[in-house]
């Protein structure tokens, strides 16, 4: 009886125990579906959001002239290695240059960039067009960070009267996969009298497009690097056991370095739209792994001839060749051994000096700099290898010890030229209101110092001071998640000693929604 009850406990006991393994197991299997739903999830909403068209312009000057270009243009083909871009151009006439069946009343002539010209009669439909442009900065060796921005103005006038131009209504949209797309437009009209008392508008309008790689382009570049670096670890690491550790090396293991070797130019190329062998993705990883790749293949290679072991001989004396032989594999061993350590030795110095000189590089530009009054210099001088990548963060702590104010909100410089400045600020909890959107304060402070950066890059004298007079903002809609501002400003002669200027600073959301447009009136005091 004692046996048949210490039985059963026995049997509910195994039974308890694989049942809890049973659970452990499932629990592990629908925990790691999960980490990869969360992971594959938001890649592919990332991705479909930015296959979407998105608009990059959308300009409509109200003219009172009667009469109107509406020109919709959208980026069909972009090609890094050629520098070039597709735009295709859908024009409509509009008011009095149309007729009822939409066709022109008058002969027109419609120039892109001083390059090329297209002339439509009176009568004529106008049907889309095509236009190739040529990229004016990038290149490829500095990819995935590549950057590429080119310049285009778009002009329309009449036939026979170049003197008189055409309002433009102009769209310009873009939705292709691996690129992101900046712009900004500018545009000055110019009110003129034809001699009939009658104004008219010269327009022209000027388009600056920059293009770099998308974000899940990135990120799967950085994912192969690491992918690259991984591989080769391990591989380096199994060298290292066979070759120092004694581990046991057969065909099977030498064909695991051979292998890695020829697949991993295959694993680099997977990168989306990766140019040929020479960026600084090649510098920071490529080069490197199919070194230890290859040093380690051959190394295990040569350990496993040289550890061979002929069974039919293993009682009998060596050959005094195969010694011969096998000291002298051993002291090639030997030496490669120490061109290892040394080459070893000579990579660990150049990263640590690498590392050191940025960071003595750094603190001295911050030193020298703490003090400037001019930041546009500041921004150039940062524009360094290796301390450009840091750029944005030195300029920020830079502007935060001259303005200390800027510090209160999250904000980053990333365009910056004489009279041009763009930046955006992230969304943070302590710059909301009670409405969960941006707190005005925040806004004004973001657009003040954009403005304030646009308008001291373009003083001619270190003397001249600024001080804000009026800030004025005109609100569009509640301001949510990333914001950006940009100005575009060109500074008026100044021909007193304290003279007011004024500028406009727009701010924009992720989805290029003006959210406010802010009015600054500054006090040029010149210096004596």
């Amino acid at each position: 009886m004692y046996r048949i009850k210490r039985y059963c406990t026995e049997n509910r006991m195994i039974q308890t125990i694989a049942e809890h393994h049973v659970l452990r197991r499932s629990f592990i299997c629908f925990l790691i579906l999960a980490i990869l739903l969360t992971m594959i999830v938001p890649t592919w909403q990332v991705y479909l959001e930015e296959g979407r068209s998105s608009t990059l312009i959308s300009f409509n000057e109200p003219n009172i002239r009667g009469e109107s270009l509406y020109i919709a243009a959208s980026v069909l083909n972009v090609n890094f290695s050629e520098k070039r871009y597709t735009i295709n151009f859908s024009i409509q006439p509009n008011g009095t240059l149309a007729n009822e069946y939409g066709q022109l009343n008058q002969q027109v002539t419609l120039r892109f960039s001083s390059l090329r010209s297209y002339h439509y009669d009176i009568g004529e439909t106008i049907h889309p067009i095509q236009v190739t442009f040529s990229y004016e900065d990038g290149n490829q060796i500095d990819y995935p960070l590549d950057i590429y921005s080119a310049n285009l103005e778009i002009f329309a006038f009449y036939k026979n009267d170049t003197t008189k131009s055409i309002p433009i209504t102009f769209h310009l949209d873009a939705s292709i996969t691996s690129f992101h797309f900046m712009s900004s437009i500018k545009h000055n009209p110019v009110v003129e009298d034809d001699g009939n008392d009658v104004p008219f508008v010269s327009d022209k309008i000027s388009l600056q497009i920059s293009t770099g790689r998308s974000t899940t382009t990135l990120v799967f570049s950085i994912f192969i690097c690491i992918l690259m670096w991984l591989l080769s670890l391990v591989m380096g690491l199994f060298g290292y056991q066979v070759v120092f550790r004694k581990r046991k090396a057969d065909a099977h293991a030498c064909m695991i370095g051979i292998t890695t070797l020829f697949a991993l130019p295959a694993v680099r190329s997977a990168q989306p739209g990766i140019p040929e062998v020479g960026t600084v993705s090649d510098i920071l990883g490529f080069y490197w792994n199919m070194a230890i790749i290859a040093c380690s293949s051959i190394a295990v290679t040569m350990c496993w001839v040289i550890r061979w072991d002929n069974p039919m001989d293993r009682d009998n004396k060596r050959n005094m060749s195969i010694k011969a032989f096998k000291a002298h594999v051993q002291a090639t061993i030997r030496l490669t051994k120490v061109v290892l350590e040394l080459e070893w030795t000579i990579f660990t110095r150049f990263i640590v000096g690498v590392i050191v000189a940025t960071f003595l590089s750094i603190i001295y530009l911050v030193w020298t700099l703490r003090k400037s009054r001019r930041p546009l210099v500041i921004w150039d001088r940062l524009n360094k290898p290796i301390i450009k990548l840091f750029r944005p963060r030195i300029f920020a702590f830079l502007m935060r010890n001259s303005n200390p104010y800027s510090g209160s909100i999250d904000m980053t410089i990333t365009t910056f030229s004489r009279g041009f400045c763009t930046g955006f600020m992230r969304d943070r909890h302590y710059n909301r209101n009670t409405s969960k959107s941006i707190h005005a304060t925040a806004l004004a402070t973001f657009a003040e110092t954009v403005g304030e950066l646009g308008l001291l890059s373009s003083l001619s004298d270190d003397k001249d001071e600024v001080s804000l007079s009026s800030l004025e903002l005109e609100f569009k809609k509640k301001a949510r998640g990333l914001i950006t501002a940009s100005t575009d400003f060109t500074m008026p002669e100044i021909t007193e000693e304290k003279q007011e200027v004024k500028m406009d600073v727009i701010v924009k959301d992720r989805m290029l929604d003006t959210v406010a447009i802010v009015h600054l009136v500054w006090t040029v005091n010149k210096g004596q």
